[in-house]
């Protein structure tokens, strides 16, 4: 079980960079639907209320971004999810420093403290403790300094035991057009791969996304040595079959992404819960999700099960999610 995954994608225009990116809505929607589709992605929304997407508007500057990341942050470590972040938009190096900073609404180019610098925030997400582990989408020029500092998990908190998977869009002082990563990507992840495992991870789309004419930056770390397990980027819909048949699971026990899925509900329900390493019968009935029968293998009848028993009764009530901002007209 790779436990609970957490999502958060915003995507931004800005008024100095000229002419809107005319694709930036509907490739964050793209890829947003993909990595939240819970046969897919299976992503919970990466902020405590519900919010998963952002397009920004005039006046959320980098002020807000830096805030809302961060919350989303601490909403993973509370519930030791998997942080999956994209980010869709303008971004620059100034002068000859390879930092990538990524541009909101109002930023202006080489200004650094108008825009957000990428790697800060990475470096927060893997050296919290309680994450477990952080994937990155990069769609930007200049993608690939996003990458830069990362060397300081070494010495961080976290002794490099961070699990990392970043995807960029760029290398260093190259454009990057009409946000294509973020489609080709999210095409790739819905239509899956015949000769990848599973799960897709980094390395399984880098090629057919390649293949089109597209850059792709990678950059990778396990940091444990169950690490790697927790940074794919979807199920594999070509090998759906394949996800039940793990030899780790036994008949009777709920399959990986059930198991997952479970994990996640929990967690909003109680951040601290204690998880069993396998949901059998006597686990699902020790959280009240199962009575007298067996739940089949399969990944989707946990869910199932959850809507026929008794729900936890939770700390607070659910808030509604909000819908993503339109963006600033241009």
């Amino acid at each position: 079980m790779t436990g609970p995954r957490h999502l958060m994608v915003i995507a931004s225009q800005c008024s100095t960079m000229g002419e809107p990116l005319a694709e930036l809505e509907p490739a964050a929607h793209a890829l947003h639907t993909v990595l939240s589709d819970p046969e897919l992605g299976g992503c919970a929304p990466g902020l405590p209320d519900g919010r998963s997407l952002a397009v920004l508007a005039a006046g959320q500057d980098n002020g807000w971004v830096y805030a809302t990341v961060r919350r989303a942050i601490d909403h993973a470590a509370a519930c030791r999810a998997t942080l999956v972040l994209a980010l869709l938009g303008h971004g620059f190096i100034a002068g000859d420093d390879p930092t990538l900073y990524f541009m909101t609404p109002d930023s202006a180019e080489d200004v650094r403290d108008s825009a957000v610098n990428v790697g800060e925030l990475l470096v927060e997400a893997c050296d919290r403790q309680g994450v477990a582990g952080v994937v990155a989408v990069v769609d930007t020029c200049n993608a690939a300094g996003a990458a830069i500092g990362l060397d300081r998990l070494a010495v961080g908190v976290r002794r490099g035991r961070s699990s990392l998977a970043l995807l960029m869009a760029s290398a260093v002082g190259q454009p990057s057009r009409r946000l294509r990563l973020s489609r080709e990507l999210a095409a790739a992840l819905n239509t899956g791969s015949p000769d990848a495992a599973a799960e897709l991870f980094v390395a399984d789309v880098a090629g057919p996304i390649r293949a089109s004419g597209q850059t792709v930056v990678l950059r990778t770390q396990a940091g444990e040595p169950d690490g790697e397990a927790r940074l794919w980027l979807a199920a594999n819909r070509m090998r759906a079959a394949d996800r039940y048949q793990d030899p780790g699971w036994e008949p009777g026990v709920v399959g990986r992404d059930g198991a997952a899925r479970l994990a996640a509900l929990l967690r909003e329900v109680d951040p601290a819960a204690e998880l069993p390493s396998r949901w059998d019968d006597e686990a699902l009935r020790a959280v009240g999700l199962l009575k007298a029968v067996r739940l089949p293998t399969v990944g989707g009848a946990v869910q199932d099960a959850a809507r026929s028993a008794p729900a936890p009764t939770p700390s607070a009530p659910a808030q509604a999610p909000v819908p993503a901002q339109a963006p600033a007209p241009a």
